[in-house]
C-alpha cells in the first residue's frame, strides 16, 4: 500500500513537471500575442482608422481593413524598429504577390524554398512610390507557416476593395437615369 502511495506521488509529479511550463508558455505566449494585437489597434485608431477586420501572425506582422474609409492599415513590428503603413484604397491600382524563392537540395531533386513574400502595391499616381507590405521573412530564422495563404487573402481583399471604388457605379444614392416630370410615373 505504501508502495502504492509512493508510486502514485511520483507519477503526480511528473506529470506535474511535464505540465507545468507548458501552460507557463503557453500563457506567456497569449499574452504576448494580446499585448502586440493591443499595440496595432492602439497604432491604427491614432490614425483615425476603424479595423472592420484584420489577421496578426508571429506577434510581428498584422494587417487591417477598414471598410467605412476605405483604408489598408499595416504593422511590421521586428526588433530594430516598428513599421506601419497606411493605405487608401482610393489612391491604389494594384496590389500584387511577390515572393522570393530559392532552389535546394540536389540537382535530382531540387526544392524550392520561400525566402520572402511581400505584398507590393503600386498607385493610380505613377510618382508616388510603391509600397512594400512583408509577410515573411527567412531572415528572423523563421520557417514558413501560413504567410502565402494569407499574403493571397489581403491581396484579394484589396484588389476587390480597390476596383470597388474605381467603378463610376460606386455611388450608393442611384440617380435617375432620366429627368422625370413632375405629376407622371
Amino acid at each position: 500500500m505504501d508502495k502504492e502511495i509512493y508510486t502514485m506521488g511520483i507519477a503526480l509529479l511528473m506529470v506535474a513537471l511535464f505540465f507545468v511550463p507548458v501552460i507557463y508558455f503557453e500563457i506567456r505566449s497569449r499574452r504576448s500575442s494580446n499585448s502586440f494585437i493591443n499595440r496595432f489597434r492602439e497604432l491604427a485608431q491614432k490614425n483615425h482608422v476603424s479595423l472592420t477586420q484584420f489577421d496578426s501572425w508571429r506577434d510581428r506582422y498584422a494587417i487591417g481593413l477598414d471598410q467605412y474609409h476605405s483604408k489598408i492599415f499595416y504593422l511590421n513590428r521586428n526588433e530594430a524598429v516598428e513599421e506601419s503603413l497606411l493605405i487608401d484604397l482610393h489612391e491604389l491600382h494594384q496590389c500584387r504577390i511577390v515572393k522570393d524563392e530559392t532552389k535546394t537540395g540536389s540537382p535530382n531533386s531540387p526544392v524550392l524554398a520561400i525566402r520572402q513574400i511581400d505584398l507590393v502595391l503600386t498607385f493610380q499616381n505613377p510618382k508616388k512610390p510603391v509600397k512594400i507590405m512583408a509577410f515573411f521573412s527567412d531572415k528572423s530564422g523563421d520557417s514558413l507557416k501560413d504567410e502565402l495563404r494569407m499574403a493571397g487573402k489581403w491581396s484579394g481583399i484589396i484588389n476587390s476593395g480597390a476596383k470597388a471604388l474605381k467603378k463610376p457605379d460606386n455611388n450608393p444614392v442611384k440617380k435617375p437615369s432620366r429627368p422625370v416630370a413632375a405629376g407622371t410615373r
